[in-house]
Parts: C-alpha cells; sequence; structure tokens
C-alpha cells in the first residue's frame, strides 16, 4: 500500500461524484460587497467635496485680503489731503471685487481708512455700489469667503500705516 492512499476493496461501495459548486460569488454576497462599497465610496466623494469647497473658500479670501491690501499701500501713497477724496468712493476690480472706501478723521492730524471688499453674491452696477453707505455695503450678500475689510490709519507728512485686519474669517463651508 502506499503512502496516504486508500482503496476500497468492497465491490458493494458505490463511488458517487458530488456536484461542484463553482467557486464565484452568490447573489447576496454581490449585493452585500455592493452596498459596503456604496457606503465607503460615499464617504470619500464627501471629504473630497468638502475639501474642495474648503480650498475655494481659502481662496476666495485670500484673493480678497491681497486686493485689499494692495488698494490700502496704494492709498497710503496718497497726500494725506487728498485722502479724505476717497471718502465713499467705490469700484470695481477687473476681476469682479467691489471695493468700497471710508476714511474719516480720527484725531488732527490721523485719519483712519477702511477698505472693504466682497464678490457680491448678486448683481450689482457701479452706479448701485456708488450710492451704498458702507453700512449698506456690509450688508450686501457676499459670496462665502470673498469678505474683507482692512482699517489703516495714517499721520499725513509720517506717513505711518498700522493695517489691522476686521474680517471675521468663515467659521464653516456653506454650500
Amino acid at each position: 500500500m502506499g503512502a496516504g492512499f486508500l482503496f476500497a476493496r468492497d465491490k458493494n461501495v458505490r463511488i458517487t461524484a458530488r456536484p461542484q459548486r463553482d467557486a464565484g460569488f452568490t447573489l447576496l454576497e454581490l449585493m452585500i460587497a455592493s452596498v459596503v462599497m456604496a457606503i465607503i465610496f460615499m464617504g470619500l466623494i464627501s471629504s473630497i467635496t468638502g475639501a474642495f469647497l474648503a480650498t475655494d473658500v481659502a481662496n476666495r479670501a485670500t484673493e480678497a485680503q491681497a486686493t485689499t491690501r494692495r488698494l490700502l499701500e496704494e492709498a497710503t501713497q496718497i497726500v494725506y489731503g487728498d485722502m479724505l477724496l476717497l471718502d465713499g468712493n467705490s469700484l470695481f476690480t477687473p476681476d469682479g471685487l467691489a471695493v468700497k472706501y471710508q476714511v474719516f478723521e480720527t484725531s488732527p492730524g490721523l485719519l483712519t481708512l477702511e477698505v472693504e471688499v466682497c464678490r457680491p453674491a448678486i448683481e450689482l452696477t457701479l452706479p448701485e455700489l456708488a450710492v451704498m453707505t458702507m453700512e449698506e455695503f456690509s450688508q450686501v450678500e457676499a459670496v462665502t469667503g470673498s469678505r474683507i475689510r482692512f482699517t489703516t490709519l495714517s499721520t499725513g507728512m509720517i506717513e505711518r500705516a498700522e493695517v489691522t485686519d476686521q474680517t471675521e474669517l468663515p467659521v464653516s463651508v456653506e454650500e
């Protein structure tokens, strides 16, 4: 006898072949796997979408901040007396940001210049923007992350400027 092999010597023993199952998946197993994969992919898609929205908000905030700082730097180059002429001025930048200036004399020889920038969610014309006060402009609905307000103090001859950011950054990403 060979090692590990047993032979049946009884002639009454019938050897029947069992039907072998295919090595594939059942329909139930496929359905369960599909549901699990769908749940995983939905979570991934949701997190990727959230990341894109957060990046978009950050890009808009950076764009508005850079534009505002550039406008403030240009304004601080203006002669002290002429800076008062900026009060109430409005403009649209070539890339569609709306800008509003407010200038007031804090004390003799000290001017405060506020610049607010946003990308309006509604369509505004320059005449509409020009007649708005700074308060009204602050209430205009803006694209999330695009509103920023800076204040600078200028003392004319000394040409000293201190820039402070008064904008509250968006706490959450809204669709």
